[in-house]
């Protein structure tokens, strides 16, 4: 338990030396002015063994600062984990989370079939329409596009090579 001391302690820690050592001034173990001075030392304590320096000489300190300790204390014998429950998440969202419908598994026999009917639709259907469309629809206008552009070229003043054409006067 000593090497336990050594751990850092918490607010609720300090509130509880504070309070003893308020309640050690009623009984009259310690005076005003030492009350103070203890009060600020457990105000500042960082450990749990700081708060035994504060409370070691007054009956029943010793007891309270391990009993302290001993709260916040869990070895692998003493005691087990709790369950886990997200910090974040009430029980009922908890819950709700947990029980999404999952497929079963004979659905994917069904899916896969679906599948192949969509592929085998678009070998059938789909391919020959894109094939029709390309060939029969839009390389007319692509030929009619090009040999447009060919008599543009013919007509204009400049030649294939970039160079103005030498005309005579």
């Amino acid at each position: 338990m000593a090497e336990d001391l050594f751990l850092r302690a918490g607010d609720n820690d300090r509130s509880r030396a504070t309070s003893f050592l308020s309640n050690a001034l009623e009984k009259g173990f310690i005076s005003t002015d030492e009350l103070h001075l203890r009060l600020e030392k457990a105000i500042g304590a960082k450990t749990y063994n700081d708060l035994l320096e504060v409370v070691a000489d007054i009956p029943g300190g010793r007891s309270l600062v391990k009993e302290i300790a001993s709260g916040h204390i869990v070895t692998n014998h003493s005691q087990s984990f709790p369950d886990f429950r997200p910090p974040f998440q009430n029980t009922s969202t908890y819950y709700r989370q947990s029980s999404i419908r999952q497929f079963p598994i004979w659905t994917i026999p069904i899916i896969f079939a679906m599948g192949l009917g969509l592929f085998s639709f678009a070998g059938i259907v789909l391919i020959p329409f894109l094939f029709h469309l390309l060939f029969f629809n839009l390389v007319p206008f692509l030929f009619i596009g090009a040999l447009l552009l060919r008599r543009v070229r013919r007509r204009s003043r400049w030649n294939y090579t970039g160079k103005k054409p030498k005309f005579p006067n």
